[in-house]
């Protein structure tokens, strides 16, 4: 009976979870339902090339394995935070020298998240609340980008070569407590160790701002004296540049802080609370930012960046990511109608300048989607437009620049077409043109005005007026007045 009963026992006892404290590197792909959209073959074979050639050796050189791929990315574990961040950096430096060449709305970028937990382990996975905030994180970097927490922040400091920028204490989905977060930033010269960047026998990962686009480089090993040399005059070039830029631009009077045209497009809130529709709300976030982004002289911040702000005073996104304008709106379906509000907030003073309903049919949803955003971005565009000439008769009512004058033109020309408003916006963008004679969104606008002109016989324009833009190169616009300057030159030269 005590045997049985001690065998009872045994088998009554608990079995026990095996815990360890671990890093954990979360990453995904950014936009990955869109890639797949666009192109699902294409994108999942370039996804795999990258986690053979890119991930999986810096992971395994670093000491790290992958726990599990989760389609649009995967999980990995370190024993070392450190060692984490360095494979994280080898990995996204080697992507985006594989992916430099790629068309950008079809580039494969990662996102990471780094944390150190206790993992509850299983033969195939890990779990645990550290897991999750390493998941979490990754949607608070860019593409391209690390963040990491305070808890891997303080093994990390001062061990892997690069700065970081603190991003405060973020609510993080599913995350009953804040978490401080620091994304990985450029080192500046005063911490870049000089002398190993052009080091002989030890590889080296460099990043540097705006020249690469805030990508890290790989500084090769065993790098000849020559291309050193050139390196250090390159590198003095850019620093001569850029002085004589900065000492340029502030000769004249004082520019305000935030960028013209800067936005940053919040993620819209899902007022119906089901999966699929907050699938649908991120991509018409994620979209809007990149049709934005094509507006000539626009600065748009990244979604990953963005997702940080959601619910945040208005002033205080201003202020934080120096942006003009602020872009959020909401979603709700019922049946099989969806609806998407949207509105423009002024990040100055945290008053809504505009507004705009679009309704659509859900059983649509993809096409939707562009349709939605398309229309929104045209309408932003114009109210951006508009809203940047009022700023610009306010703030330098006597001594306009090239832009001003442009911003007015297009405000006059985007209402609706009479002789006289089409005379006044074509005297503007001559003065513009006239201060900068090369300036494409100018010539762009004369040209469309010459064209509503000669198209309504309201002036007899040669067509040497209208030739000019056509060798402009102008992304922004130029695309979208093609067909009007080809029509208006035409008509021109059979007169």
């Amino acid at each position: 009976m005590c045997r049985v009963g001690l065998r009872a026992m045994v088998q009554e006892r608990p079995v026990r979870v095996e815990r360890r404290l671990s890093a954990i590197l979360a990453a995904d792909v950014a936009g990955y339902s869109r890639l797949m959209h666009n192109d699902e073959e294409a994108t999942h074979a370039k996804l795999s090339a990258l986690l053979t050639e890119a991930v999986q050796p810096a992971i395994a050189e670093h000491g790290g394995h992958i726990v599990k791929n989760t389609g649009d990315g995967f999980l990995a574990e370190f024993p070392s935070a450190v060692e984490a961040v360095r494979a994280a950096m080898q990995f996204q430096t080697s992507i985006h020298e594989l992916t430099i060449g790629d068309v950008e709305d079809r580039r494969i970028a990662f996102r990471v998240g780094i944390n150190i937990g206790d993992v509850i382990v299983e033969p195939h996975d890990i779990f645990g609340d550290g897991v999750n905030i390493a998941a979490r994180l990754e949607g608070v970097a860019e593409p391209g980008g690390i963040c990491i927490s305070s808890s891997a922040y303080d093994q990390v400091r001062g061990k892997v070569g690069v700065e970081f920028g603190d991003l405060g204490e973020q609510n993080l989905k599913n995350i009953a407590r804040p978490v401080r977060v620091y994304r990985m930033r450029p080192c500046n010269a005063a911490t870049r160790p000089q002398a190993s960047l052009l080091h002989r026998d030890t590889p080296q990962i460099g990043w540097f701002p705006n020249m690469f686009g805030g990508f890290p480089i790989r500084l090769w090993p065993a790098l000849r004296a020559r291309r050193a040399r050139m390196a250090l005059v390159i590198a003095l070039l850019f620093l001569l540049s850029g002085g004589v830029a900065y000492w340029y631009m502030h000769q004249g009077e004082p520019q305000p802080l935030n960028h013209r045209l800067s936005i940053v497009v919040l993620p819209f809130t899902n007022l119906s609370n089901a999966s699929e529709q907050e699938y649908f709300a991120e991509g018409i976030t994620d979209d809007l930012s990149a049709d934005l982004s094509r507006i000539e002289d626009s600065f748009v911040i990244a979604p990953s960046t963005a997702r940080a702000y959601k619910n945040v005073d208005p002033k205080r996104v201003g202020r934080e990511l120096g942006v003009r304008y602020i872009l959020d709106g909401s979603l709700r379906r019922t049946d099989s109608l969806v609806r998407i509000n949207a509105r423009l907030i002024d990040a100055r003073t945290g008053a809504e300048i505009w507004s705009e309903r679009v309704d659509g049919d859900w059983s649509k949803s993809m096409q939707l989607q562009d349709i939605i955003t398309g229309r929104l971005a045209r309408r932003l565009d114009l109210e951006l437009t508009n809203q940047e000439s009022r700023d610009a008769e306010v703030m330098r009512p006597n001594n306009p620049d090239a832009v001003d004058l442009t911003m007015r033109g297009w405000a006059v020309l985007n209402q609706p077409y009479s002789r006289e408003q089409l005379s006044q916006s074509r005297a503007l963008f001559e003065r513009a043109l006239q201060i900068d004679p090369g300036f494409p969104k100018a010539l762009v606008g004369l040209a469309e005005t010459l064209a509503m002109e000669v198209n309504y016989r309201w002036t007899d324009a040669p067509a040497d007026q209208l030739r000019p833009v056509g060798r402009s190169k102008s992304p922004g616009y130029g695309h979208l007045k093609l067909p009007h300057l080809m029509i208006a030159v035409s008509a021109a030269e059979q007169q």
